[in-house]
């Protein structure tokens, strides 16, 4: 999975629906990640003092640079980006991280948030490929804490909820809601609520009648994802995925490839964020962590190319060297290698010539 590759199918992806560009500095002022550290994946950020006495910063994020340089509420920006960001790595020591993502901000109706759920869609449909290996989470915070105070629970308690239920610890969830003073009705809808996932046609329906049994509304989560399962198969509803809830309001979206550790696209809705930033508009994004599928094509990698042009004493130089450029041209990576090499290479299937042409022989 080349990753220039990818970054430009989905810059095509995005310019074909409109969204622009957005190119920024590698430095930003370090106030504008001082003033928003819980908003950050992490709030550890590279700063320095430029020669002109002002404190910069390596930008640990894209979207609160989008953010600060974006207009009012009149109208919609649609921008997209493929930027390196600055973080905290697995190790401990700070890592360049690309990501590839779209923001879309300003007046953003049910209409405008369904072209995003089915962009990320697309965009995982793009890194999966045809393999079937991607699937879209899409959840909604606003659903899961008006349910929460449905049933009671304080409003400086209703994160702590999510923590658990987050990891489908159902158990958990339950003796935590009972502490809370949650009655067991209470506690069954809830724990129903988190459980519910599958395709919109299995989910909604669920989904609703519970909502209806706690007098909440979830008309625009409905709507929204009625009209996205015709277009987007991969799409699921998963409402324990309520994601990062400093940075979310809204719809949350989380996207998954087979073979990966953890999820390679995050995103949803920032209305929290824009109020901060004293924006009067909506906001709603996803970003890609590209850094993560060049980590899962190492791993999957078992080859040495994906295929070998086997020769032998008899074949013309010109056919074999033919063959392989041929097949490289197509995308994949090819060996040249003779036949009494060929059981020592590691490739996914071989070519033989045969009268000057190419020929599969095993996959």
């Amino acid at each position: 999975m080349d990753i220039s590759a990818v970054t430009s199918s989905l810059s095509a992806l995005y310019e074909s629906c409109g969204y622009s560009q957005y190119k920024m500095e590698k430095f930003e002022e370090y106030d504008l990640y001082a003033k928003n550290k819980d908003f950050l994946a992490s709030t550890a950020v590279i700063a320095f003092t430029d020669t002109d006495g002002r404190l910069k910063a390596l930008k640990p994020d894209v979207t609160l640079s989008i953010v600060r340089h974006s207009g009012g509420a009149v109208g919609r920006s649609r921008l997209y980006y493929a930027e390196n960001v600055y973080r905290i790595g697995s190790s401990g020591t700070y890592s360049e991280i690309p990501q590839v993502g779209l923001e879309t901000i300003g007046s953003i109706d049910e209409t405008a948030i369904a072209e995003v759920i089915t962009l990320a869609a697309d965009s995982l449909a793009i890194l999966g490929g045809s393999t079937g290996a991607a699937a879209l989470d899409v959840s909604h915070l606003g659903i899961v804490l008006r349910a929460l105070e449905a049933v009671g629970v304080p409003e400086g308690d209703r994160y702590r909820v999510l923590e658990p239920a987050g990891k489908k610890n159902m158990h958990e969830t339950w003796e935590l809601l009972s502490s809370l003073g949650v009655d067991e009705d209470g506690r069954s809808l809830i724990t129903s609520l988190f459980s519910v996932e599958g395709s919109p046609d299995d989910a909604l329906p669920e989904i609703a009648r519970i909502c209806r049994a706690l007098h909440v509304d979830d008309g625009e989560f409905a709507r929204v994802m009625s009209a996205i399962g015709k277009f987007s198969p991969d799409v699921r509803i998963d409402l324990s995925s309520v994601g990062d809830t400093r940075y979310y309001n809204g719809f949350v979206l989380r996207g998954y490839l087979r073979g990966a550790a953890s999820a390679v696209l995050y995103g949803g809705q920032y209305d929290g964020l824009m109020r901060r930033m004293k924006k009067q508009a909506s906001g709603l994004g996803f970003a890609v962590y590209t850094d993560l599928l060049e980590s899962l094509r190492r791993s999957g990698e078992r080859c040495d190319a994906d295929c070998a042009v086997v020769y032998g004493d008899g074949d013309g130089i010109g056919d074999v060297l033919a063959a392989a450029r041929a097949l490289r041209e197509g995308g994949e990576r090819v060996l040249i290698c003779r036949e009494c090499d060929a059981d020592s290479v590691r490739v996914r299937r071989t070519v033989r010539i045969k009268n000057g042409k190419a020929v599969s022989t095993s996959c």
